[in-house]
This record gives structure tokens, C-alpha cells and sequence, in this order.
């Protein structure tokens, strides 16, 4: 009996295990479809500009939004800790650098980057299962050149500004809930923060965001390209598509940073 039980467990395993590269092999050919079309110019750029606003421009309300009271909190939480030690004023150094090399490019990326793959999975869903897609193709349209490529590059263009946007505003945030809640000169707080950045936080934050980009667009374009079983399907897949999202962000956060830091050490 518990031979019978152990190799059923088996067969489960092997399954999913096939099934988990088969899905891993799939994606790896879009990509590479992706890259394809690209290298030879088959690219709608007016689609591309018409995608960057409505993806990237109408993204600004809710990113400020994000990048704001996330701001705030991590200067006024990490400023009355450090106010106890009399460091105080450290809040400025410290903060900003949180915010541009990890805070602001992640959670901007979690929050807004789910919203982006949603909103980018069940429009090409419900294309794919009202059969709008196969439409196209028989009007000779590709569907890659036309829909799919435009989204992937208007996504992967706009999250960096939307990022640096972000900077922007959050670190203007923290100076603000400083001076009214820790009672910190703004002159002070922006001298402070500009002694402990360097390039090197700018750039690494910038980074991160063209990483970010680049998945939130593939990923959103691939689950709803893979759309499958009606209207039903089109919810699952963008369900699928925003948990996608959220772990591969966090997971590449994690191998970036982690990277990063190696090279900071033997550098």
C-alpha cells in the first residue's frame, strides 16, 4: 500500500515538474518572439506613444499616490526612533537612500506594476477568447506588431520615468512630514540627504525600475496572450498575471540587490 501511495506521489510530482518547465519553455519562446520582431523594426510606434499614455501617464495618479505616504511613513517611523539616540537629523541620509535604491523603485513596481499587468492581460484576453486576435491575423495584421510589442515597450519606457518621478515626490514627502512632525529644517533634511546619496543609489534604483518595466510588460502581454475559456479565463489568467507580477518583482529584488552588493565589494 504504501508502495501504490509513493509512486502516485511520484507521478504528481513528475507532473507538475513537467508541467512547470513546459510553462517555463513557452514563456522563454514568447520572449524570444518578442525579441524577434523588435530586431527587425516590426513595431507600430504610434502605438507605442498611444500605449506609454495609457499605461505609463494614467499610472501617475496612483504612483504619486504610493510614492508619497510611503515616504512619509518610512522618515517619521525611522526619524522617532533615531530621535531617541539624538540622531535625528541621520533620518534625511538615511531615508533617501532607502527610498532610492529599494523603496520606491519595489513598492512602485508592486502597486503599479500590478495594476499595469491587469489592466494589460484582460484587454488582450478578452481579445484572445472573443477571437479579436485571429481577426487581426486574417486582415494580415500580426497581432505582436500590432498589440502585444507596443504595450511591452510602452511599459518598459514609462516605468523608469514614472520612478524617477517618484524619487522625486517621495523624497519631497519625507522632507515635508519631517519638518512638521520631527521639526527638521527642509534646507537641512535636503543638505543632509544629498551628504549620504551618491550616484551610485541613483543609478542602482534606475536599474532596478528598467528590470521592472521590462517583466511587468512581458508578463502582463504573455498571460493574456495564453487567455484561454471565455470570460472566466480571462479573470483567472489576470489573476495569474498580477501573483506572477508580485513574486518575480520580489524575487528579482532579492538577486539584484544581493548582486549589487557582490560588486560593490569587489569593486
Amino acid at each position: 500500500m504504501s508502495k501504490i501511495v509513493f509512486i502516485m506521489n511520484s507521478e504528481k510530482i513528475f507532473y507538475k515538474l513537467s508541467l512547470m518547465f513546459k510553462n517555463l519553455g513557452d514563456f522563454t519562446l514568447y520572449v524570444l518572439k518578442i525579441l524577434k520582431f523588435i530586431f527587425k523594426g516590426k513595431v507600430y510606434f504610434s502605438n507605442v506613444a498611444e500605449q506609454f499614455i495609457a499605461l505609463g501617464v494614467k499610472s501617475l495618479f496612483i504612483a504619486t499616490f504610493t510614492a508619497i505616504f510611503v515616504s512619509m511613513v518610512l522618515v517619521l517611523q525611522t526619524g522617532l526612533q533615531l530621535e531617541k539616540f539624538g540622531a535625528k537629523l541621520s533620518v534625511a541620509g538615511i531615508s533617501a537612500i532607502a527610498l532610492f535604491r529599494e523603496m520606491i523603485p519595489v513598492i512602485v513596481a508592486l502597486i503599479v506594476g500590478a495594476k499595469i499587468a491587469s489592466s494589460i492581460t484582460a484587454e488582450i484576453g478578452t481579445m484572445k477568447v472573443s477571437e479579436q486576435l485571429d481577426a487581426m491575423e486574417m486582415m494580415a495584421v500580426n497581432p505582436f506588431s500590432y498589440l502585444i510589442i507596443p504595450k511591452v515597450l510602452a511599459v518598459s519606457l514609462s516605468f523608469p520615468l514614472l520612478v524617477l518621478y517618484c524619487d522625486v515626490a517621495g523624497i519631497v514627502a519625507g522632507a515635508v512630514i519631517a519638518n512638521l512632525s520631527l521639526n527638521i529644517n527642509l534646507s537641512s533634511f535636503f543638505t543632509v540627504a544629498s551628504n549620504f546619496l551618491d550616484y551610485m543609489d541613483f543609478l542602482i534604483g534606475l536599474f532596478k525600475s528598467i528590470i521592472f518595466g521590462i517583466i511587468i510588460g512581458i508578463i502582463g502581454t504573455y498571460y493574456g496572450y495564453k487567455t484561454s475559456g471565455g470570460a472566466k479565463g480571462v479573470g483567472i489568467y489576470t489573476t495569474y498575471s498580477v501573483i506572477t507580477t508580485l513574486i518575480i518583482v520580489i524575487i528579482l529584488d532579492f538577486f539584484i540587490g544581493n548582486w549589487i552588493v557582490f560588486l560593490e565589494k569587489i569593486l
